[in-house]
């Protein structure tokens, strides 16, 4: 594709934006940084699916990265959380919303890791 048509495009979608009067609550950064969130997991199931390592096996070095991307993804929310002119109430909705799927993502891994471990004292598994 060359400059033209991509410029034509953007043209259009900026037409439609205007039209439905609608901007949407991420941007290029926000979009990178999920990106990197779901490449992050790769080392992980490296070793999980394609080694066919249990959990136990695998090298805390995997790990690293989607910590990080976890660590940056919660910085960049906090610092998002403060009132900004150029914020928009869609973009606090979003990372409200995000915090929440978070936590009780986190609440399912504990009461996971919390069952795995009962299961693994009690022999029942």
């Amino acid at each position: 594709m060359n400059t033209t048509h991509i410029d034509r495009l953007q043209d259009d979608l900026n037409t439609l934006r205007g039209a439905i009067q609608v901007e949407l609550p991420f941007n290029r950064k926000d979009a990178w940084v999920t990106f990197a969130l779901a490449m992050s997991y790769l080392p992980i199931l490296y070793f999980a699916a394609i080694e066919g390592l249990p959990k136990e096996q695998i090298p805390n070095a995997a790990y690293v990265p989607f910590v990080a991307a976890i660590v940056v993804i919660c910085i960049r929310a906090f610092k998002f959380q403060l009132p900004h002119e150029d914020q928009s109430v869609l973009k606090q909705v979003s990372i409200k919303s995000g915090f929440i799927v978070l936590g009780v993502f986190g609440l399912f891994m504990l009461g996971g890791w919390g069952l795995h471990a009962w299961n693994e004292q009690s022999g029942l598994f």
